[in-house]
């Protein structure tokens, strides 16, 4: 092969792959974006829960509602955990 060949379709491999080593940076940071995102929802859902179970714990139906296995182990799981 000719040096001057050889050294072209080095050039183009350089830069395909810098193209491709920027892609992959950009998709990173994307990643990292969605995970704090999808953290924060997280996050605010459980509160949401910890909130709703309180409430109803509180609310006129809360006696017959702690009878309930299911109200029970819910008002354990999250009732006070961090609740504002």
């Amino acid at each position: 092969m000719e040096p001057a060949l050889e050294l072209e379709l080095l050039r183009s491999e350089n830069q395909h792959l810098r193209a491709r080593v920027r892609d992959l940076e950009h998709r990173t940071e994307s990643l990292r974006i969605d995970a704090d995102t999808m953290r924060h929802e997280r996050n605010l859902a459980a509160q949401d829960l910890r909130w709703t179970i309180d409430r109803l714990d509180q609310s006129p139906a809360g006696p017959l509602l702690r009878r309930t296995d299911g109200f029970r182990r819910l008002r354990a799981q999250w009732a006070g955990r961090g609740s504002s």
